[in-house]
C-alpha cells in the first residue's frame, strides 16, 4: 500500500513537471514568435499538439487575438473575439480581449465593428468600461462634442493625481476635450487643449491626428 503509494505521487510529480517545462517551452516560442513578428511560426506553434497539451485554450486564442489585431485582419479579429465570447472563461477575461478588439477598431474607425464590441461589453454587464469605451465611440466614430464637460472633470483628477504614464493620461483627455471643440469649428478653445496634449502624446499616433485636425481645420479658415 505504502508502496503504492509513493508510485503515485512520484507519478504525479513528473506529470506536474513536465507540465511546467512543456508550458513554458512552447509559451516562450510563442511569444517569441509574436515579438520578431514570425507569425507563421506563431501559427504553426498555436496548431501544434504540444500547443494543445501545455497551453490553456483562452491563454492560446488571446494570442492569436494579438497576431491578428498586430497583422490589421479585421475579419480574423472578429472572428476570434467571437470565438473567445462563447468560452466558458472569467467575464473580465473576455473584457480584456473584447476591449483590445474594440481600441483595434476605433483605430482603424470601423464604426460597426466598434459597435459590436460595444454591445458584447454591455452584455456582461461592465457598467464602467462601458460608459468609457462608448464615450470614445461617440467621441471618434460618431463625432460628437457632448462629452466635454465630463472629460474636463477626469482631466481635473487625472492632473491632480499620481499615475504610470501620466503625462500621456493628461495628453488623452485633453486630445479628447480639444477634438470635440474642433466638431463645434471653436478653434480658440480646441487649441487650448491641443497644445499641451501635443507635447503630452508626443510619439504616438494621437499627436499624428491632433496634426491631421489642426491642418484640416487651416485648409477651412
Amino acid at each position: 500500500m505504502k508502496e503504492s503509494l509513493m508510485i503515485a505521487v512520484f507519478i504525479i510529480i513528473v506529470f506536474v513537471v513536465l507540465q511546467y517545462i512543456g508550458k513554458n517551452i512552447v509559451m516562450k516560442k510563442m511569444t517569441t514568435s509574436l515579438e520578431e513578428e514570425k507569425y507563421d511560426a506563431f501559427f504553426k506553434t498555436s496548431q501544434s499538439i504540444l500547443c494543445f497539451l501545455f497551453v490553456k485554450p483562452y491563454i492560446k486564442e488571446s494570442m492569436k487575438l494579438s497576431a491578428y489585431i498586430a497583422q490589421e485582419e479585421s475579419e480574423e479579429v472578429k472572428k476570434e473575439i467571437a470565438l473567445i465570447e462563447n468560452m466558458r472563461i472569467k467575464p473580465q477575461q473576455k473584457l480584456m480581449s473584447i476591449s483590445n478588439a474594440f481600441y483595434f477598431f476605433l483605430g482603424k474607425r470601423e464604426e460597426a465593428s466598434c459597435k459590436q464590441m460595444l454591445d458584447y461589453v454591455k452584455k456582461l454587464g461592465d457598467e464602467r468600461t462601458y460608459n468609457n469605451l462608448k464615450i470614445q465611440y461617440d467621441i471618434f466614430i460618431l463625432k460628437e462634442s457632448k462629452h466635454i464637460d465630463e472629460i474636463k472633470k477626469k482631466l481635473e483628477i487625472a492632473q491632480r493625481n499620481n499615475m504610470p504614464n501620466k503625462d500621456l493620461m493628461v495628453g488623452s483627455l485633453e486630445y479628447l476635450i480639444g477634438l470635440q471643440y474642433s466638431y463645434l469649428n471653436d478653434k480658440k478653445n480646441m487649441m487650448k487643449y491641443f497644445k499641451p496634449a501635443l507635447i503630452h502624446c508626443k510619439g504616438t499616433t494621437y499627436e499624428v491626428e491632433m496634426n491631421q485636425v489642426i491642418e484640416k481645420m487651416n485648409e477651412n479658415i
